[in-house]
């Protein structure tokens, strides 16, 4: 019943970390809709990894934000591939950290061409290397915002030599 998900709101952490993962697997966009976020912090890692990647490409922004960063750097590139380009915008300086550049290597470029411009302002040199993995065409959809907050000294030279020349 609809009530049931009002008594979980004030669930311990023990409570949390009692669901069984063969449960947690089985939860509707509804169901996990209905979760706080706050709470997503008491799950554990084997927790985490018995919900199906495509149960996040439903789950709203804040839910996103709850994701613990340890989780961020554990995820393959099936996970980034279900997330939409506004909710790996959505991701917390903290995960934006843990993500790293080369995670972002295999995103398609309408994902890549959606990237946040204070995400772009914070990327160094070792993130932009291994996001581009020498290819920029990468940045052919990037706005003049986007282009105008790249740290031009956070390029290597090697990157610098491959801007096109049209």
């Amino acid at each position: 019943p609809a009530s049931w998900w009002n008594h979980i709101k004030g669930w311990s952490k023990a409570q949390w970390q009692d669901i069984s993962k063969s449960e947690l697997a089985k939860w509707s966009k509804e169901q996990w809709a209905k979760v706080d976020p706050e709470h997503l912090k008491y799950l554990k890692p084997e927790q985490w990894d018995a919900i199906p990647v495509d149960k996040l490409k439903d789950w709203a922004s804040d839910h996103i934000k709850a994701v613990p960063v340890d989780r961020i750097k554990a995820w393959g590139k099936e996970h980034f591939d279900k997330l939409s380009a506004a909710q790996l915008g959505e991701l917390t300086a903290e995960q934006w950290a843990a993500l790293g550049g080369s995670k972002m290597k295999d995103w398609a470029k309408d994902k890549f061409s959606k990237l946040a411009i204070d995400k772009i302002k914070n990327m160094n040199a070792t993130e932009w290397k291994d996001c581009l993995d020498g290819k920029l065409d990468k940045l052919k959809d990037f706005s003049k915002g986007q282009w105008q907050a790249i740290k031009v000294g956070n390029w290597s030279k090697t990157l610098l030599g491959k801007i096109p020349e049209d």
